[in-house]
């Protein structure tokens, strides 16, 4: 795992573009976004034909983010369910799209202390606070697939830890929420076919275990954040003046789930991570940008 201290590397907008010129520009030409929004179409039906054999009162929607995209697992978007939705659907009884595969993936960004000297977190102390988590009952996963933590310099001078990564430690072992063999809830499993694809869930007492697990995890990964936070931190003496917290994969709701994006109220500040080596932009959420409303709440995707 390497940790980086990037110069210039935060940026602080406050974007007035509207949501649908935004999305006009994103959408042109891209012809993977195309393929994608006609399979999630084809989703949809698969899952409100599944619902209703419980409820004919259901519903079910699945809405695209702007950078909508393949997985790199192959189990989900066999699953019907890409990079870069929002699911949401509405039953009687509790259920769960299993190939959704939950888990709480969080962006957080820490503000360092004025005063801190990112040149005390040497590669000696970041190794030693790695041995200390490594005897720790969590389960270290920032040097996997895109997690990272990084350390940041702004243009006026503020000093940033940040850190993204996945509550590991309920992912693919017997107590995790991926739908693997031998896990707590694999047996349970119903599969409902049609037209050539298939829909898997839980419905009962499993879904409703499963909702809670889902939901504990919000709170877990945002300490679990922290304690990462201060143990690399503690060996310098920089302190954290506040901190940003935001997941962008979980169930917001106890029938809807987040991969790969944001759900954001008016005035909010999230992380957008673009590519290695570029900037990453601190984003605030105008009022032309909100979309949805969920629980009287105005937010954006």
């Amino acid at each position: 795992m390497s940790l980086n201290i990037k110069k210039d590397f935060i940026i602080i907008l406050n974007i007035k573009l509207k949501s649908n010129k935004m999305f006009t520009i994103m959408k042109k030409n891209d012809f993977t976004r195309e393929y994608l929004e006609n399979y999630i179409k084809a989703t949809e039906l698969v899952f409100l034909e599944t619902l209703k054999k419980y409820d004919d009162n259901s519903y079910c929607n699945i809405t695209p983010s702007l950078d909508i995209g393949f997985p790199h697992d192959v189990e989900r978007i066999a699953g019907g369910f890409p990079t870069g939705i929002y699911v949401q659907w509405n039953s009687s009884i509790p259920f769960i799209p299993v190939d959704t595969t939950v888990n709480v993936c969080t962006s957080s960004v820490f503000k360092l202390s004025s005063n801190a000297n990112l040149l005390q977190i040497t590669k000696e102390s970041i190794e030693k606070s790695i041995l200390k988590l490594d005897n720790s009952s969590y389960s270290i996963n920032f040097h996997r697939g895109n997690h990272f933590i990084i350390l940041a310099i702004n243009k006026i001078g503020e000093k940033f830890l940040l850190i993204h990564s996945s509550a590991a430690e309920f992912k693919k072992q017997f107590n995790g929420l991926y739908p693997i063999p031998g896990n707590w809830y694999m047996d349970y499993i119903k599969t409902h076919y049609t037209n050539g694809r298939y829909l898997r869930y839980l419905t009962g007492d499993k879904a409703l275990l499963f909702l809670k697990l889902a939901h504990q995890l919000k709170s877990y990964n945002k300490v679990r954040h922290e304690f990462f936070a201060e143990t690399l931190l503690s060996s310098s003496g920089i302190s954290i003046n506040n901190a940003l917290h935001h997941h962008h994969y979980d169930m917001p709701t106890s029938q809807s789930v987040l991969i790969g994006s944001i759900l954001a109220q008016e005035n909010d500040i999230i992380p957008i991570f673009t590519r290695p080596g570029k900037p990453i932009v601190l984003f605030q959420v105008a009022k032309s940008h909100l979309k949805f409303e969920i629980n009287k709440l105005k937010l954006k995707l």
